[in-house]
């Protein structure tokens, strides 16, 4: 089972329903991901095994809020840190 936390999927939320009411939205392109694989973390508690790996995106974006319609989409690096979760007993 893949399973997002659950103050992950809240801030989305909360972030997604801010721009609506707002009437803000975004504009934008992928253009990659990093993933780091070398570079990790694991550990193991019980019967949980974790992982963490650090990732890199890589976008053109801009939000725009009626206000700044005219500025230009800029490239951005987002680094975060992923972490995985195995359950032993639960496969």
């Amino acid at each position: 089972m893949n399973t997002a936390a659950d103050n992950f999927v809240k801030v989305y939320e909360e972030n997604i329903q801010f721009a609506k009411t707002n009437e803000s939205y975004w504009k934008g392109t992928a253009l990659g991901t990093r993933i780091d694989l070398g570079n990790n973390k694991l550990s193991k508690e019980n019967e949980k095994y974790r992982v963490e790996i650090p990732a890199e995106l890589h976008n053109k974006q801009k939000r725009y809020n009626g206000f700044n319609d005219s500025e230009p989409i800029v490239e951005t690096f987002e680094e975060y840190w992923l972490a995985l979760t195995y359950n032993e007993k639960f496969k």
